[in-house]
Parts: C-alpha cells; structure tokens; sequence
C-alpha cells in the first residue's frame, strides 16, 4: 500500500522496494498541442478547475501565452544540467545564456550572475513546478561551491571551470549580490526553510563579500567595479551597488529573521536604513553635484569628494525600485528617464543604458559595446519603479514597458540578446537569448499581477490591470484568484514557515473580510481599499479572504 512515486538517485543507483508479489497502477497523460509551452488538463481538471481548486488562468490578453512562452520556450532551454552537455563525461549544475540553437550564445560559459542568471532562475521558479525550482537550487549550490576565502562568487563558468572576473576583465559586485538574491528567491517561493537553515553559513560566507566593502564612516559600499554592466568603469561609492546593496540587506535580514538570528536581522535592516540615507546625501544630483538637476542620482562619489556622472538609467532606477528614492525623488528619477533620447515613451526598447554616452575612456579595456543599447535587465528595474511611484506611471509599464517586450516575443518566440534605440531587436547582438523573455516573466507575475512571496510577507497588488481588477493566476504550484470581493491564495510551504504578514491591494474599501487560513478571523479593509493581517496557513492548504454580505 502506498507511493512509490519518489524521484531516485538515478538509473543504477538501486530503486523503490516492493514486496514479492505486489502489484501496482502505472498511467500516463498524454498531451498534444500546437503551443510553445506545455499544455495539460489532467481529469481532474476537466472543466477549467485545476487540481488546486481555483479557476484556470484568466489573464489579461495574451499575458498567459507571453509567461508560459517566455519560460519553457526561452528559458528552460537554456538548462544544461543533464549528463554531457558541459563537457563530455561530467554532469553539472549550470545555464547557458541561451537556449540550443543547436550552439549557444556566449558558447562554452555558464552561470552569468550578473545579473542575467537572477532573472533566468526566478522565471524557472515562476513556473511553479518542483522540478524546475529543484534545478535552480542546484545551479545556486553549483555556483556556490567555489567560493573564494573572501565570499567572491566566480562570475562564470568557462566549460567547468570558474572565472572570476567579468569578460571585460572587471571584477563586479553583481555576481554575490544576485547570486545571493537567487538563492532567497528559491526559498521565498518554495518555502524550503530547511535549505536555507542548512544553506545559511554559504550564504553568509557570500553576502560578506559585499558586506565587507561598507565603508563604516561612509554608510556606503566601496565598489571595485559595475554592478551590472561590466563594460562601463564605475568606482567607490556607486549608485548602481548601494541602490541594490539596500534591497539586499532587506531581504537577507528577513532571512536571518526566519532562522531565528533576530539581532543580526535588525542589525542588517539598521545598516540598509543608513545606506539609503547616505546614498540620499551624498549622490543626489543638487546643484553643483554632478550634472545637477535635482533630478537624478549620480554615477558615483570618490573618496576624495570628486564625483562623475552620467545618468545612469540603470543605477537610478534601481534606487527607486528597492525604495531609496522618497516619494518625490522617484518621479523626479523617472521624469528624467522619460525625457531620454531613447526613452521608452520616444520609441526606444525598454530600457536605455544612460543619458551621457560611456565612450572608450570610460569602457573597461575601451569595450563600448554596451553603451548605446537597451537591456532587459534595466526594464525589469524600470517596471519596479514605474510601480512604486503609484498609478500615473501605469501607462508606461502598460504600453512601452511590457507592451514591446510581450509583442516581440509572441512575434519571434526567441528573442535577441538587446533592443535599441528605435524599438527593434538588435539582429547583430545574441539569439535566442533567454534575458528579454525571463525578463517578460518577472514583469507579468511580480509587477502587472502582484504576485509576491517573501520570508515575512506576503503581496498581492496587481498594477496596471483594468480597474476594478480581476484575474486568475494558476501555473504550477501557486494559484490566485482576485476580485475586489473575493481572493483566493494557494501558495507552497510547509510546516516550518511561521505567520506571514498578507497585504492585498485592490479590494472595495472599508469592507469586513472573513479570512480563513490555518485560523479564521474578520478583518476590514482600509479606506484606500487594503487589507492587511498575519495568517500562517496549513502545508498543501490555501487563505481564503471573503466580504461579507
């Protein structure tokens, strides 16, 4: 009596055991579609009701066929975990850059955290399937496995091997501060809390690379080099690092809070409290600092007080995104943005580099290749900003954010590896590249739905959608069903994850709620229609919040 339904060790390392004479049940379901993902409704899900209880997906458009698109077509592909794919003879944790065509981009190196290989994993944990996600913890694990003594991440792989420096030649801050996220990730939406506890000295060990640049009089990182395009010479007190390092420090203190370290966890949320304020005093441009205009963040401060600057679209919009940016600083940020030559909202792909050109003498080794040139990478930054500074920016997500990316994937299916100024994919630089449609991934559960899982808290706040809003998000193991009347959230977990604090957005206003999780209490929503309680939710269930009649 029983499963055997286990994943092994593998053929030849021996088998479930069974009882002479057993017998048991094998079936298969076989599904045959024209798409370019997997489609399948198994009999119990006949009728538009998955497994999990909720409605099938009803999104927006054509939002569902662009996330499952961009995961299994331009994602999944570029796995290379199996048996001889690397290198003849070994079996390794590692991803390409794109998928197999049949050769691969960027050919013979893997696991660019920097931060393509963040997005790529997060997308592959958005597919909800375990085995999936149980490939992303073992690309993080493959990565982590050669760490320095000092915590530096190898920024590559060249075949097996690791490399540390950036093909530039630059040594980068990006590698350990995604690497890091990535492996957070994994964890805020599986739910493996065992892992982390298991994991967390590696993790440390990563973080303290980072950790160890704060300059303790500045409040700031001191940046041997770019946080994410290696290419362009940025030093010492960046904006690019410090804006990512406060994201950072929140989300690694939340881990540090769920292993039960609860001093190192305020002190982690004390030190991002200090980097956003320094960062607020001593790169922001006012008059006489840098380009001026009180509008914008500057490239970076150098420890003798000079500064350089050249409207970094990356750096700034990252401070917005991680909330460094106050309020009004963040539309300043995205005015500015807006006005780009090849912004967005002029017909460029989303996002520009920079506002100033990086020429040869501002290029590692003269490299300008990336310096006139929109990447994913910074319209995933430029979409988290578009919804911090509230609802007037909608449009720009809607329309010249996920709108070009969502309509040149549909188009092509695989995508190249830039846009440029005028809109279009760039054909001289990489195919089939997997950052634009991961990219799409992102876009579509984290800012256009609102779906996000964290250690300590749990949103849901759908952006842009018609109001009042309404969708069913169901792929893999993670199900949400919105209304202004009725939410439904299924999420993975397990026993060890304690009470999370839910914020829903978007529900009628100053409305009693009956919610039921693992208990079952009445909460109202606020004025501005949100509703906020602590809940812990039993393994495999689901919370439930309904008005009341």
């Amino acid at each position: 009596p029983g499963s055997a339904d286990v994943w092994g060790a593998g053929w030849g390392s021996g088998g479930a055991a069974v009882g002479e004479g057993a017998t048991w049940t094998t079936k298969s379901f076989i599904g045959v579609n024209d798409r370019n993902f997997p489609v399948f409704l198994s009999p119990a899900e006949e009728g538009g009701v998955s497994a999990h209880g909720v409605a099938a997906s009803k999104l927006l458009g054509a939002d569902e066929e662009a996330v499952m698109t961009a995961i299994f077509a331009g994602v999944v592909g570029a796995l290379c975990t199996y048996r001889n794919e690397v290198a003849e003879g070994y079996q390794v944790a590692q991803v390409a850059t794109t998928v197999a065509r049949p050769d691969r981009g960027y050919g013979g190196s893997y696991n660019y955290f920097d931060p393509d290989n963040f997005l790529y994993q997060s997308a592959l944990l958005y597919s909800g399937d375990a085995f999936l996600q149980g490939q992303v913890r073992l690309v993080v694990e493959r990565s982590g496995a050669f760490l320095r003594p000092n915590g530096q991440l190898p920024h590559h792989f060249d075949h097996v091997d690791p490399v540390y420096l950036a093909l530039s030649g630059a040594t980068q801050t990006g590698p350990n501060l995604f690497w890091t996220r990535t492996a957070l990730r994994y964890v805020q939406v599986t739910g493996d809390v065992a892992w982390l506890r298991s994991y967390m000295p590696t993790l440390r060990q990563a973080a303290s690379f980072c950790f160890n640049l704060i300059d303790p009089d500045a409040h700031m990182l001191d940046a041997p080099g770019s946080l994410m395009i290696d290419t362009f010479q940025r030093q010492h007190y960046t904006a690019d690092s410090n804006g990512m390092m406060v994201g950072l420090l929140r989300e690694f203190a939340d881990a540090e809070w769920l292993v039960g370290n609860f001093t190192g966890s305020e002190h982690l949320q004390v030190l991002a409290d200090r980097m956003a304020a320094a960062m607020n005093a001593r790169l922001w441009a006012v008059e006489g600092v840098g380009l001026g205009g009180d509008d914008h963040y500057i490239t970076q401060r150098n420890p003798d007080n000079s500064t350089r600057d050249f409207v970094d679209y990356d750096a700034n919009l990252i401070a917005v995104s991680t909330g460094v940016a106050p309020p009004d600083r963040a539309k300043k940020i995205l005015g500015r943005v807006a006005r780009g030559h090849c912004s967005v909202l002029r017909g460029g792909g989303p996002t520009f580099v920079s506002e100033v050109y990086y020429d040869q003498e501002n290029c590692v080794g003269g490299n300008t290749g990336d310096s006139w040139t929109s990447m994913g990478r910074i319209a995933y930054f430029h979409a988290l900003a578009c919804k911090r500074a509230g609802a007037e920016f909608a449009s720009t997500l809607n329309d010249h954010i996920i709108g070009p990316i969502e309509s040149e994937l549909l188009r092509t299916t695989w995508m190249h590896e830039r846009f440029n100024c005028d809109g279009g994919q760039m054909v001289n630089r990489t195919a089939a590249y997997a950052g634009y449609p991961s990219t799409m991934a992102l876009l579509l559960r984290e800012v256009r739905y609102g779906i996000n899982i964290g250690m300590r808290n749990v949103t849901i706040d759908p952006f842009g959608l018609p109001s009042p809003a309404s969708f069913s998000w169901a792929i893999g193991n993670v199900a949400v069903t919105f209304g202004s009347r009725h939410v439904t959230i299924q999420l993975p977990g397990n026993a060890e994850l304690p009470s999370r604090h839910y914020t829903i957005v978007g529900v009628e206003a100053s409305k009693l709620f009956a919610v039921q999780g693992k208990t079952t209490m009445s909460v109202r929503s606020s004025e501005d229609g949100v509703l906020e309680f602590e809940m812990a939710v039993e393994e495999g269930g689901r919370l439930v919040a309904h008005a009341a009649t």
